[in-house]
Order: structure tokens, then C-alpha cells, then sequence
């Protein structure tokens, strides 16, 4: 259809709600026929997992340091180490990407399981690298399916 503005966020939509399997398999519609992708958009999106996990795995890597979290002003450092070290563990899934960890808001991570998890200075102080790995995220989607910057990026007349 030529609307090429709208194909990041539909492609990551898709890499969100159904799995690699379910996109190369098939979907079957209420009518119980197939809706199957073409298989060069099975290979975009594809490339596009792949993209996007190796740049979560990347940009989440700040919830590892040990001089943000706990912070100087931290007032509950066991329980801040404690949950910086589950938070730690936060990776893509090999099948689905998890949008609470690439372009939600703080507040809506992992389904609001992050807010309130540190005290509120540590929770302040991995607010700022998480909303600036977010914002960064949400300018590179396009690039994750092969496209231009989103200021290039324009659908066909």
C-alpha cells in the first residue's frame, strides 16, 4: 500500500505479540483459513529480532552498575542490591521481543514490575539511563527493518 511511515511500528507489533514460529507457520484467521507473510517480510522481520535483542542486550546493560545502583543516597541498599540483581537478569526472549524492556515507559516495564521495586533515589537513578535507551530506541526502529531515519522516511504519493 505504500505506507512505508507505518512499517516499524507494525513490524514491531508483530515481533511483539506472535512468535518467529507463529510468523513463518502461519496464523490462522477466525474463518479458520491461513494468513501467511510473504517470505521476504519473514526474513525483515527476522533480521529485525535480531536487531532489536542485540541492541536491548546493549542498552539495558547500564542496570549492571554497581555505581548506579545502589545510589549515594539509596535508603534501602540491601533491597536495592537485591532487585538491581533480578533486574539484571533482564534479557529478550528468544521467540518474542519484550516492549516493556525496548519502548515503554518506566512506569509500564515488565507490566509495572520494575516501579517501585529500589527506593525512590536508586528507582530516580535508573530512570535517566533507561529513558535515554528508550528514546534512542524509539529513533532506530525504522533501521531494525532495513528502513531510513524516520525524519527520511515517507509514503508513497
Amino acid at each position: 500500500m505504500g505506507v512505508y511511515t507505518s512499517i516499524p511500528a507494525l513490524g514491531f507489533l508483530c515481533l511483539h505479540k506472535y512468535s518467529l514460529q507463529q510468523l513463518f507457520d502461519g496464523l490462522e484467521r477466525a474463518d479458520g483459513s491461513q494468513a501467511t507473510l510473504p517470505d521476504h517480510t519473514k526474513l525483515v522481520l527476522a533480521l529485525a529480532l535480531e536487531k532489536m535483542q542485540l541492541f536491548q542486550r546493549t542498552n539495558v546493560s547500564w542496570i549492571k552498575d554497581d555505581e548506579l545502583i545502589p545510589s549515594a543516597c539509596c535508603k534501602s541498599r540491601t533491597k536495592c542490591i537485591k532487585e538491581q540483581a533480578v533486574m539484571a537478569r533482564v534479557e529478550c526472549l528468544d521467540r518474542k521481543v519484550d516492549v516493556s524492556f525496548l519502548l515503554e515507559s518506566w512506569a509500564k516495564v515488565g507490566e509495572g514490575k520494575w516501579k517501585g521495586r529500589l527506593c525512590a533515589f536508586c528507582e530516580e537513578a535508573a530512570k535517566r539511563p533507561y529513558d535515554v535507551a528508550r528514546k534512542k530506541a524509539w529513533g532506530m526502529l525504522p533501521s531494525f527493518f532495513g528502513l531510513v531515519p524516520w525524519e527520511e522516511l515517507t509514503d508513497a504519493e
